[in-house]
């Protein structure tokens, strides 16, 4: 490690970071664990549930019974800790690009200045957004 990445300077920020990715971590594992105290297996409600039935599949076909008969395993592929961070993955990256969205869209309004005053009107006049002509 060189002086730099050990000076105070990247200490603190570095700090941050891994406080709010326990942060995050820990309302997942949370989320997590509510879904596995009520999983229905025939009828997953999301993302998380799926996994869930996944890793009781996978500790079935490992166990040779069929899905349903075994108990849900922490194997290694489908471990809470790993369906947390695909979990985060996925958060982190739809943040991105929505705020990445959300840049372009401030930047072609200050570019195309009539459609960001079509946009004025339609707001104050609470007109439906459907009814703004961009084109």
């Amino acid at each position: 490690m060189c002086a730099c990445c050990r000076s105070r300077k990247h200490t603190e920020p570095l700090r941050q970071l891994r406080a709010a990715r326990g942060v995050l971590l820990g309302i997942l594992n949370t989320e997590i664990t509510g879904h596995l105290d009520s999983l229905d297996s025939t009828q997953p409600r999301d993302f998380i549930d799926r996994l869930c039935v996944a890793r009781d599949v996978e500790a079935a076909r490992q166990n040779g019974k069929r899905p349903g008969q075994a108990p849900l395993l922490a194997t290694e592929i489908f471990s809470n800790t790993k369906i947390a961070l695909v979990c985060m993955d996925l958060f982190l990256a739809g943040t991105d690009t929505s705020s990445t969205t959300v840049e372009w869209l401030l930047a072609l309004l200050a570019v195309h200045t009539d459609v960001q005053r079509q946009l004025q009107v339609c707001c104050s006049d609470n007109t439906a957004i459907s009814a703004l002509a961009v084109g």
